[in-house]
């Protein structure tokens, strides 16, 4: 956004120097299961209507099924799974169903609120200033990443390697009783055995090697996490110097209310906002947490969602 551009709130009183330029592998990927075809055009044109790459989301496709089992398989991979249905008591039940089938421990799922047909007919699609179905795709996904976006990604990564290698621990270590229980009854390729035992063993301890770092680091952090509840006290930062040193910007009025309202109603855990300064157990918890209400301020501002200021 350049400078003084117009947007929701009024006119943009700071220099915005906070690129938009994104990695495409950092792009939260998001997919939407569609319960009604008969959404399928409506929902499609609100997807390839506006480009969310910039806010760091990507919805990479629409499926339409109500079939779990169909969307178990490809939902495979996504940061974030938005159940698109109507609202009624029916498709909440269907929400919940599906919720529980593909949810694990790298997505999360979201309800789609699709409006009704007939409000969806009633205007034209091209008036882009009052579009029923970009407004629920925004705010489903505003909603997922509120809850979400704030789990770090290398407890992920860290999880799926360990996965992984436990997984390969457990083949390979199959694979080796095998081997020896041929080694003893056949004697005459013993040699061959052997030495093919001998690789084997020498894997089993690489992957054992890796597999005691991974529990070295899960040990690690779960101390860290658990040295968090015996602190008494936090750290007190500008809110405005640690705004400025992420997106060297300084703070207008709407984002500063936008954030005292949004971590009032999130309540983050071990950080409190007020007086112009942010309380944390550390800076680096302080940048975390601001760097996602950025990305939750862009999604509001640019969906035009209202804030009700007046009730803070």
């Amino acid at each position: 956004m350049d400078n003084f551009e117009e947007n929701d709130y009024g006119f943009n009183d700071f220099e915005d120097t906070y690129s938009n330029e994104l990695n495409a592998e950092e792009l939260v990927d998001v997919r939407i299961i569609l319960t009604n075809l008969d959404y399928l055009e409506f929902l499609s044109k609100a997807v390839s209507n506006f480009d969310l790459s910039n806010f760091n989301v990507n919805i990479s496709s629409i499926i339409p099924t109500k079939d779990i089992e169909i969307a178990k398989n490809t939902v495979i991979g996504a940061d974030l799974v938005l159940i698109a249905a109507e609202n009624n008591a029916e498709n909440h039940k269907l929400y919940q169903n599906f919720k529980k089938s593909l949810k694990n421990e790298f997505n999360y799922i979201e309800y789609l609120k699709l409006p009704s047909l007939d409000e969806l007919n009633g205007y034209e699609y091209d008036d882009y200033d009052d579009n029923l179905m970009e407004d629920e795709i925004a705010n489903s996904i505003i909603r997922g990443g509120l809850y979400s976006i704030s789990n770090l990604s290398s407890i992920n990564d860290s999880k799926r390697k360990y996965s992984e290698l436990k997984k390969d621990f457990e083949e390979e270590s199959l694979k080796y009783d095998k081997i020896t229980k041929e080694n003893e009854l056949l004697v005459k390729e013993s040699k061959a055995i052997r030495e093919k035992n001998e690789k084997l063993s020498e894997e089993v301890k690489v992957l054992q090697r890796q597999l005691d770092q991974i529990k070295s680091d899960f040990s690690d952090l779960k101390s860290r996490f658990e040295g968090i509840h015996s602190k008494n006290s936090l750290e007190v930062y500008s809110l405005n110097e640690l705004w400025y040193d992420l997106f060297g910007e300084y703070l207008s009025q709407d984002v500063y209310k936008f954030i005292l309202i949004s971590t009032d109603n999130f309540r983050p855990k071990n950080l409190m906002i007020g007086q112009g300064a942010i309380c944390a157990e550390s800076k680096e918890d302080a940048l975390d947490w601001l760097k996602i209400i950025k990305t939750a301020f862009i999604l509001s501002d640019t969906n035009k969602q209202d804030l009700d200021y007046n009730n803070f």
